[in-house]
């Protein structure tokens, strides 16, 4: 008996890949945007000392873009 054929992988033209990585780039800015303003709001509304709340704000945003981009870069290759 012979085995089971495995389906070939199906690889991505080029103008796929360009779009998948730059929607990427495009999420991780985004994100990292999003996170400063609300920094930022965060400063102004509890009148925080020291921009703390761009300070946490952005490095939330940083961790969570990262791992944003892990979490695409493994369903791309799986």
């Amino acid at each position: 008996m012979s085995q089971p054929q495995k389906p070939a992988k199906k690889s991505l033209s080029g103008l796929k890949q360009f779009g998948r990585f730059s929607a990427v780039g495009i999420q991780m800015g985004a994100t990292i945007y999003f996170m400063v303003q609300i920094g930022k709001w965060a400063d102004d509304y509890w009148s925080l000392p020291g921009r703390i709340g761009v300070i946490v704000g952005t490095l939330f945003g940083l961790v969570t873009s990262i791992w944003l981009v892990i979490k695409e870069t493994k369903k791309m290759n799986s």
